[in-house]
């Protein structure tokens, strides 16, 4: 399989190499950004202005965790911040013996902003020293996000065209074997997520459940190690959406908007795929009131190949709604409202090569989230948001056959064997206050805050009997339940923090936070203190050493509070015959010593920041974190074997460990090449909870063992980025090549047969995807319109990549791999208007 690899990279790294040079000879047009500019001035006696050299600008977006870019005016009083991308943000200006003053900014797609600044004098007249901006890494935060921009977003190679997807594009982050993302090591449910600063999770499972139409999404950031005390709730990491506003110009867009036919066994059966999206933003009131909708439409059929033809397809038909409505009250605050609409339908989700659709589960969901926030700067520099937000997430989990859930050592039969119902509802207030800067033994940028949510819950979840046959036909056990499988929890949480970041000198900066959370579920107060720090050892801040040590507290999901009231399992062993009963034993939820209590993570790391030059930047960094009371399910008997208990306890504990080398190309203007080695390591508990209690529920529980986590792959090779072609061309590749996953071998009575997750894995992966388009500029009526028709190749080698493994001893197949996705074209086309 290696030799296979090594060939499609002989012939696909040629190709590639010849497109980077072709475009790296010429210099491509700027991607669609935007500029702020102006000029600082101040009033003199006699009413004369003044233009002011030398005064310190700084950009900042609505953004905790994006770093701020600091120029200083030149000599004219004039300052230009360059290839910004569409948001909110705060522009800070300061000068020796002037009043500081800070302004609110809203900068859409493509614009240019002038914003000119006048300072009142502080006391006495200033003396004025020219200064050169001389900062080109971030030199002052601890933790810097992975940050994907819209850009990005749009012109990547996206299977789905979801932001989901663009998530693998960063070093760390892995979707798992059961498809869901995990990001540094962690356990899907482990991570946050924010939209802006609200919550974005799934109040029940933790795991990610937001949907939002692509253009709605500004950027997608990544934080690993956010030592900002303002991020609790994770012990993984934190994956933060930035939303976009309008702008302030009437656009709008269509993407996707012809359907691709469903060819199926030699004929066309229907549509297997229709995408739509429409967007379209603008003022509603001139410099005071933007507007920017989006929605989505998704009906999309996926083959499971190895499937009959005709029974191959998992159903996904969903409908996104985005609006964000923008209002600036004035240059010191700014409201904005956004609601997003998100219904779901799944269909056959946990389709494989062995759960036919008859077998495969149905997922359907409905939801939406509306939230206000409100920023405002004081009268002394300071800034105060709050924000408000409430969120439905409801959930049917059902089956396509009454037919009893059959597990064989060849594949699986009958109806899946869960229902769920489930209805939530959050609600959520926050409060921060960015205290103005002062100074105490260097500069201090002080910020504190809190907030409270309450959710509520309550639905059913029943199951119906499972059966487990030997490899002849023969019962091998029954697993009954009892119980009216009724659930009801409410959850109220709580937390505040303290943050103070301490720039000693140009050279050090200090982030010293603390945070306190609190819930009804786990019942105590937990204290996470994190300490980070950023160096500057060089004159030409073009090198620093950053890092950090941190506490953090995971949330506790919903399911966990309600495990007692979920049915009792009843297992009846039959011996050879399949009709003898030769025992029986009971097991009913309990909570180990009666009481939950909240997860957490002690994690820390080290990084060393480059640029080499304009054009090259490169990347080192360590990463470990070391999880502690996760929770964990595991069967317990009796001595007489008769009665027992699933109990979940919280003694699980993970380990994850990564050595980063990155490098970043900038070989044309606007347009980045990624390339990316991650040597980690994750290992830890296997019975975690999460694994058992999702959407698709596991009816199997067998013993816990320590030992690498399912997503673990040691080794991994990541380049991706944006090329320019000669003609107006661009390209946009993509390649991941990783070790295999670890996967356990059972035999016909689904017991493991040694270590689990030590002895098999499967091959490497490695896939090639490509997106290729060119923006073509029409004029209409002296109006100018924006196509971009393109082109996307996934899997373009047609490296075999299987997701499903023969894993039981007692088949004849065993260690038969299945369910690759061969190479795929795909279609797309963009009109802006």
């Amino acid at each position: 399989m290696k030799r296979e690899i090594t060939k499609s990279i002989y012939w696909f790294l040629p190709v590639l190499l010849v497109m980077i040079f072709s475009g790296a000879s010429r210099i491509s047009a700027q991607a669609q950004t935007s500029k702020l500019k102006g000029e600082i001035s101040t009033s003199v006696p006699g009413g004369e202005t003044v233009n002011l050299s030398g005064a310190r600008t700084v950009l900042r977006k609505a953004s905790p965790t994006s770093p701020p870019v600091t120029l200083f005016a030149d000599e004219a009083g004039e300052f230009e911040f360059a290839e910004l991308s569409a948001g909110s943000y705060t522009l800070e200006v300061s000068l020796e013996g002037f009043v500081p003053t800070k302004r609110l900014l809203t900068i859409g797609d493509n614009q240019i902003v002038s914003e000119n600044v006048r300072l009142e004098l502080d006391g006495v007249s200033a003396s004025v020293t020219i200064q050169a901006d001389t900062q080109s890494v971030n030199t002052t935060d601890s933790t810097v996000p992975e940050t994907i921009s819209s850009t990005s977003l749009q012109n990547a190679p996206l299977a789905e065209e979801k932001f989901q997807d663009a998530l693998p594009l960063i070093p760390g982050v892995l979707r798992g074997p059961d498809g869901l993302i995990n990001v540094k090591g962690a356990q899907s449910w482990q991570s946050g997520t924010l939209i802006g600063s609200t919550n974005g999770d799934d109040p029940i499972t933790g795991n990610m459940s937001i949907g939002l139409p692509l253009e709605a999404v500004e950027s997608v950031e990544v934080i690993s190690n956010p030592y900002s005390a303002e991020f609790g709730n994770f012990t993984g990491g934190v994956v933060q959406l930035q939303t976009r506003s309008g702008s302030d110009k009437w656009k709008a867009g269509l993407t996707n908007f012809f359907p691709r036919l469903r060819s199926r066994n030699g004929s066309i059966r229907g549509i297997e795929s229709f995408t739509p999206r429409f967007n379209v933003s603008g003022p509603l009131k001139k410099n005071k009131l933007f507007l920017f909708q989006s929605f989505e439409y998704k009906f999309v059929q996926t083959p499971v190949e190895n499937l009959p033809p005709l029974q191959q397809d998992t159903k996904l038909e969903s409908f996104n709604s985005f609006t964000r409505v923008d209002y600036n009250v004035s240059d010191t605050h700014r409201i904005n409202a956004t609601l997003a609409i998100f219904p779901q339908k799944l269909d056959y989700i946990n389709l494989n090569t062995f759960n036919p659709q008859d077998t495969a589960a149905n997922l359907h969901q409905r939801g939406w989230m509306a939230a206000f926030n409100d920023q405002f700067v004081t009268a002394k520099g300071g800034i105060l948001q709050t924000t408000f937000s409430v969120k439905r997430s409801d959930a049917d989990v059902f089956g396509n056959s009454t037919a009893f859930f059959t597990i064989s050592p060849e594949t699986n039969a009958g109806g899946f064997f869960n229902r769920q119902q489930r209805e939530s509802l959050r609600y959520e207030a926050q409060t921060i206050y960015s205290v103005p800067s002062f100074d105490l033994a260097g500069q201090h940028s002080l910020k504190f805050g809190g907030g409270f949510a309450f959710t509520t819950f309550d639905g059913t979840s029943v199951n119906a009997p499972v059966r487990i046959t030997r490899a002849d036909g023969t019962l091998n056990q029954l697993q009954t339940y009892d119980g009216d499988g009724r659930l009801s929890r409410n959850k109220s949480e709580f937390g505040f923090f303290a943050q103070d970041k301490w720039s000693i000198s140009p050279r050090l900066t200090l982030d010293l936070g603390v945070r306190f959370d609190r819930d009804n579920l786990g019942r105590s107060l937990n204290p996470a203190p994190r300490v980070g720090f950023t160096i500057s050892p060089f004159d030409d801040n073009k090198t620093v050493i950053r890092g950090g040590v941190g506490v953090f507290f995971s949330k506790i999901p919903l399911n966990v509070g309600f495990f007692e009231q979920g049915q009792a399992v009843s297992i009846r062993r039959f011996a050879g015959d399949g009709s003898t009963v030769i025992g029986e034993t009971l097991y009913r939820n309990v909570l180990e010593k009666g009481d939950i209590k909240t997860p957490y993570s002690l994690g820390w790391n080290l990084q060393f920041d480059r640029e080499i030059n304009d054009r090259v930047f490169v990347r080192v960094g360590y990463d470990q974190r070391e999880t502690k009371r996760d929770f964990l399910l595991d069967p317990i008997l009796n001595t007489t074997g008769n009665e027992g208990i699933y109990q979940l306890g919280k003694s699980g504990s993970s380990s994850y460990r990564s050595l980063l080398l990155m490098s970043r190309l900038r070989l044309q203007r606007g347009r980045d090449l990624f390339f990316s080695y991650t040597r980690s390591r994750a290992v830890g508990d296997l019975n975690t909870f999460g694994a058992f209690a999702g959407n698709v529920q596991n009816p199997i529980v067998r013993a816990n063992q320590y030992s690498r986590l399912s997503f673990d792959a040691p080794n991994r090779f990541l380049f991706w980025g944006e090329i320019g072609l000669p003609f107006g061309v661009s390209l946009s590749p993509v390649i991941d090549w990783r070790t295999g996953f670890p996967y356990s071998i059972v035999n016909q009575d689904q017991d493991f047969i040694g270590r689990r997750n030590a002895e098999f894995r499967f091959d490497d992966f490695f896939s090639a995807d490509v997106k290729i388009y060119r923006d073509v500029k029409v004029k209409f009526r002296d109006k100018e319109y924006k196509l971009r028709p393109g082109v996307k190749f996934f899997n373009l080698t047609n490296h075999f990549n299987p997701r499903d493994v023969q894993n039981n001893i007692d088949s004849t197949d065993l260690g038969a791999f299945y369910n690759s996705v061969s190479r795929k074209i795909r279609f797309s086309f963009e009109f802006n208007f």
